[in-house]
């Protein structure tokens, strides 16, 4: 799998270049990697022990390693030495835990953070020149420590495009961003998202689906759950081969147009992925759907599309490209309750004046009855006297 967001970061006193990938998930089975930066000394040049830690930077073809070289920084901080860590039984990471100054570009203040300096890496798991790692609820992430130590005004960041590539947007307003409804991430150290819904044209996914998370990742590819590409084959049989993974009479993946988009919901969202961004050309120019044994995962591309917003202090999430679920707003309900006692109060008048009425219209017949016995009283008087 392949980081997709990389950029030049300088580190140390005097400022050494670095090409670095920010990442959003750990790509080690490496407890450590949750909550650490890496990056490849100069040592790995010397001995030949990183033979992964090529660099894609600018250009996809092999070009010359960017090795950070301990001894040249003035402000370098060693505060363990030859961690190492067996990944396997043929896998290898060792390296120094240190910390130093990193600079976001060459005339920005530095922000102190904390790395591993490695030195022997021999899994095969690309991961460039290093990275730095924005994984949920890493408190070493470089946007928090530089919220933290005054050098940024907001630990938010985004990912945009700069014409083809991808760049990232931090020092943010907070406040531009409250037209935006907020989503609590659903783990403490994943960018995930608890789904309300998820659709596929007009099929409901969801028991399709497994788990009703999904997770944002900076890999190029979104990739969909087994699951719904096993129904896809048995729906459109026609495009598939033996394989659900592979698609046949589809060269280019043209084919895309003829499937139906997928809805997914969440409290706050509708996020539409067309078919398409979970397709891609192998090396033998079929097309292929990237396919998750878990969750559905957003790639790069929807994390483009949809503007996503991450908050790692607060581990929140916002979707500005994604339609807004409609809920009735505190300002309507104040309507409808003010609507509702007027109606309330007409009511209780018109009862009112009709009980009102009533006992005006009893009390003039007792009047009247009164005056009636009355006459009828002075009419047998009047009858005697003439006897």
């Amino acid at each position: 799998m392949v980081f997709t967001c990389m950029s030049n970061v300088y580190i140390g006193i005097p400022k050494q270049k670095q090409p670095m990938s920010f990442i959003l998930s750990n790509p080690l089975s490496l407890p450590i990697a949750d909550t650490m930066n890496f990056v490849f000394n100069t040592e790995c040049s010397l001995q030949n022990k990183c033979k992964y830690a090529s660099s894609e930077f600018e250009n996809p073809q092999p070009q010359q390693l960017h090795f950070f070289n301990e001894k040249l920084s003035l402000s370098l901080q060693t505060i363990q030495k030859n961690y190492t860590k067996d990944l396997d039984e043929y896998s290898v990471i060792q390296g120094n835990l240190v910390s130093d100054n990193f600079y976001l570009s060459q005339d920005d203040s530095p922000i102190q953070l904390e790395f591993i300096s490695v030195y022997n890496f021999t899994t095969t798991q690309y991961v460039g020149n290093g990275f730095i790692n924005l994984v949920n609820g890493n408190q070493n992430g470089i946007f928090i420590q530089g919220y933290l130590q005054n050098k940024l005004i907001s630990p938010i960041f985004q990912f945009g495009v700069d014409i083809f590539n991808a760049k990232l947007l931090i020092d943010y307003n907070i406040t531009s961003n409250t037209i935006y409804p907020i989503i609590k991430t659903y783990s403490t150290n994943k960018w995930d998202v608890q789904m309300t819904g998820l659709v596929l044209g007009d099929m409901d996914m969801v028991a399709y689906a497994h788990y009703q998370t999904f997770i944002i990742q900076t890999y190029v590819y979104s990739a969909l759950p087994i699951s719904i590409a096993k129904y896809l084959k048995n729906k459109y049989s026609q495009y598939f081969s033996d394989s659900y993974t592979t698609l046949i009479n589809c060269f280019g993946c043209e084919c895309a147009s003829q499937f139906p988009n997928l809805y997914v919901y969440t409290s706050e969202y509708r996020i539409n992925i067309p078919l398409e961004e979970f397709l891609f050309t192998n090396t033998n120019n079929q097309c292929q759907i990237n396919i998750s044994s878990s969750n559905l995962l957003f790639g790069i591309r929807q994390i483009l599309f949809n503007g996503v917003i991450f908050n790692p202090l607060q581990g929140e999430l916002q979707f500005p490209g994604a339609k807004q679920m409609l809920h009735p707003s505190i300002t309507l309900l104040q309507i409808i309750f003010i609507q509702s006692n007027i109606w309330l109060i007409f009511i209780l008048g018109l009862l009112f004046k009709y009980e009102r009425n009533s006992l005006d219209l009893i009390f003039e017949t007792e009047q009247y009855i009164d005056k009636k016995n009355n006459y009828l009283q002075l009419v047998r008087i009047a009858k005697q006297q003439q006897k």
